[in-house]
């Protein structure tokens, strides 16, 4: 169906890896074809359609105006985008820059911010997630071209060495703020769970549509979420019938890549 199959490795370099590793984030171009971003991408379309905004208002965050739609658990509701959630090359480059022999799915999502939704909060994904490694990794890819006036999550180069981290601590260290720029539909961003990151708001007058993609390094362990209600909430949703202290990999947490010998 498409002209670059999901399943061929994308090779990367042994410098952006050690970038990666040292920067806790890291650009990299073209990682999916044109033809098959269009391809997937109407395939989402299709799929926001077809749920509807009565199915979908308890996905839109009020913490941006309404207008950011998060949709976790896509390969779920679609065998096609199944594909694209459970890509081998997307995996396999996870598991390197991780430096890690394994992955798991943790989860995808659809991350549309409308026309007029305000900027994204500095913050680190990890904070939510009950795991126990410090291995865990995003790849955000934009489905559309994002102009330069919006570009590119923006990161706080080396905060995830912070672990968890204040804003206030991060700003202490005086770390360099990174983005990108401008994203062609296809290319991505990888960044850590701990890594600071931030987004701007959306100006154009279409949404600003974006896939991503959450792993984590086989063998983690479920961590007890505490009082946080949105830690227990993460637990119940993403690892289903688990418990603190078992291995993360609830039927929704399959393993993407392996790489053991």
């Amino acid at each position: 169906m498409h002209d670059s199959p999901l399943s061929d490795p994308f090779p990367l370099g042994t410098e952006q890896v050690s970038d990666y590793q040292e920067q806790g984030h890291l650009y990299v171009p073209g990682v999916i074809s044109a033809e098959a971003v269009r391809t997937f991408r109407s395939r989402i379309y299709a799929l926001v359609e077809r749920l509807g905004r009565g199915v979908l208002h308890s996905y839109i965050r009020d913490d941006f105006g309404g207008k950011f739609l998060e949709l976790t658990n896509v390969w779920r509701l679609d065998p096609e985008l199944r594909e694209l959630t459970f890509a081998r090359r997307f995996a396999r480059m996870a598991a390197e820059l991780l430096q890690v022999p394994s992955v798991r799915l943790h989860y995808d999502c659809i991350l549309f911010k409308e026309e007029g939704g305000g900027p994204t909060p500095w913050h680190q994904d990890q904070l939510a997630w009950p795991l126990d490694t410090e291995h865990t990794i995003t790849m955000w890819m934009p489905l559309s071209d994002i102009p330069s006036e919006i570009g590119s999550l923006s990161f706080l180069t080396g905060s995830h060495r912070l672990g968890k981290a204040s804003m206030l601590d991060a700003v202490r260290q005086n770390l360099p703020e990174v983005s990108y720029g401008a994203m062609k539909a296809g290319d991505a961003t990888f960044h850590s769970g701990w890594t600071f990151h931030a987004a701007k708001g959306n100006p154009m007058k279409r949404t600003r549509d974006v896939f991503a993609i959450v792993y984590y390094a086989d063998g983690a362990v479920l961590t007890a979420p505490g009082t946080e209600a949105y830690r227990q909430e993460h637990l119940n949703k993403f690892f289903p019938g688990q418990k603190p202290g078992e291995a993360a990999a609830s039927e929704l947490n399959p393993l993407l890549w392996d790489n053991q010998p």
